[in-house]
């Protein structure tokens, strides 16, 4: 008989008290309850609304931690913000029921609102599309993808961030996330939170743009913002991919087409 594992011993309170801690097994704690205990009543949510959404259920759980883990806006200073909220922690199990439910909705309601299908590109970047005009909207969008990259330190993090956008612009022509994951060596709970990371750095420059009008790309990169804006009406997943493949072949050595 084979012996079972910690996480597979432990009690709902248990693994509250883990994931609560802050340790370095706080994150494997709430993944492996996401995925494992808890598949069978999510996956039954997950039912109710899997005809409106394009996510396959253990993508959509994997975007549920990380909403979970940083909270909504990815701004929040502790992990969990939401959890540590909950003032009736007996209730663990089903407020995360109840989280996941609305999360969903939440998800189909965006979908049904996005009024660019096909140019929001995450809604053009997490801007309010209603508050801009369109053409002025996707010059600014341009220009905050062509300073994230500007910035990356690394062609990892370049890597990264080009397939975030590729993932929001197509997701059926992007590599699946444990393809990604097995070609980087890591696992695929590490590249979650590698890519939430480069998520995130474009979502903070979007924010210093919005505060900020004056930064500046040098001319390499005003010249990508050029091919982006332009491209963004007809062939953007070809536009991002090019950018995509010089850094996949700088940090795996391998060619793509």
């Amino acid at each position: 008989m084979k012996k079972k594992t910690e996480l597979e011993c432990m009690t709902s309170s248990q693994f509250l008290s883990l994931i609560l801690e802050g340790s370095a097994n706080s994150d494997t704690a709430m993944y492996y309850l996401l995925t494992k205990r808890m598949s069978i009543p999510l996956s039954r949510i997950y039912q109710r609304f899997s005809h409106h959404l394009e996510d396959l259920f253990e993508d959509v759980l994997s975007d549920f931690f990380l909403y979970l883990r940083n909270g909504s806006l990815f701004r929040e200073a502790e992990t969990y913000p939401s959890l540590r909220r909950l003032r009736d922690k007996s209730k663990f199990r089903s407020w995360l029921c109840i989280t996941f439910r609305n999360y969903l909705t939440g998800k189909v309601v965006m979908k049904r609102q996005m009024k660019y299908t096909g140019l929001d590109i995450e809604k053009v970047i997490m801007m309010d599309v209603d508050n801009y005009d369109l053409e002025k909207h996707i010059h600014e969008a341009s220009f905050i993808i062509a300073y994230t990259y500007q910035h990356a330190q690394t062609s990892r993090r370049r890597l990264l961030i080009m397939y975030v956008l590729l993932r929001a612009v197509d997701r059926n022509k992007t590599q699946h996330y444990k393809e990604l994951a097995d070609i980087l060596c890591v696992s695929y709970d590490t590249l979650r939170v590698d890519l939430h990371r480069a998520f995130s750095a474009i979502f903070r420059n979007r924010d210093r743009y919005l505060r900020n009008s004056e930064l500046r790309l040098d001319r390499e990169h005003d010249q990508m913002r050029r091919r982006i804006n332009d491209s963004i009406h007809k062939n953007l997943y070809e536009t991002l991919f090019h950018y995509y493949k010089i850094n996949y072949f700088i940090v795996t050595g391998r060619v793509i087409w």
